[in-house]
């Protein structure tokens, strides 16, 4: 299942998603089609070519559909392998209008596509392209330790964690503080903030270093002093 649909198609977490998977340890993977927050479609059974799904197509679509709604599954997984949606023209530029995609595109395609986010900074694709450009600038977001820190009172909503790494004697640190509430919460910074780096709202001016406040579901970066 794509992971908007698990997000509720909730733009806000699927960048505070996005966050959490480009801040942390590890290889990050991106799903094509992640960065511009394609949904997952919904087919019927009886028509797919997924092996998996042909084998079950003898259930009934409206236990498949009971099934989807109570889990968040889908056995056809061919609704997760839809055309990549590049633009609003048919077929959402995948392929010329006169010829018919192997997987029907999804509704979402005329609102959420590569052209169109491109022009938007506060897309969830600049998100993702404003953290990779963090990734590149920054090696602690890529080469560096993790360490978790203690948020306090405020430690069952927010996850905070800091990246370091030694750079000619140097030590460059980052925090990260990731808010997965509703509400938006105010606290004070763990360390002496230098610079905020980024937030996944698009602006960020007139911050408070001293006393930080996070929106719901905000993630936020900053480089210490």
């Amino acid at each position: 299942t794509r992971r908007i649909t698990r997000l509720n198609n909730d733009i806000r977490k699927a960048k505070l998603n996005a966050t959490l998977q480009l801040t942390a340890r590890g290889v990050p993977f991106i799903y094509y089609g992640e960065e511009i927050g394609m949904t997952q479609h919904s087919l019927p059974m009886k028509t797919s070519t997924d092996p998996l799904a042909m084998k079950y197509s003898w259930i009934p679509q409206i236990l498949i559909n009971f099934y989807r709604k109570i889990t968040g599954e889908s056995i056809n997984r061919l609704e997760c392998r839809t055309p990549m949606q590049w633009n609003t023209s048919p077929n959402a530029g995948f392929c010329d209008s006169n010829v018919e995609p192997w997987i029907p595109v999804t509704d979402s395609y005329k609102d959420r596509n590569v052209e169109k986010e491109t022009l938007n900074p506060d897309s969830l694709l600049n998100c993702y392209k404003r953290l990779l450009d963090l990734r590149q600038k920054y090696p602690a977001l890529n080469s560096g330790t993790l360490n978790l820190l203690d948020i306090g009172d405020n430690s069952d909503w927010i996850v905070g964690y800091s990246r370091s790494i030694e750079l000619r004697e140097n030590l460059q640190i980052l925090h990260i503080y990731l808010n997965f509430s509703k509400e938006q919460i105010a606290f004070q910074p763990i360390s002496p903030i230098s610079k905020f780096l980024f937030s996944t709202y698009i602006k960020i001016d007139n911050r408070n270093l001293n006393y930080l406040k996070l929106k719901s579901f905000e993630g936020i970066i900053v480089l210490l002093k």
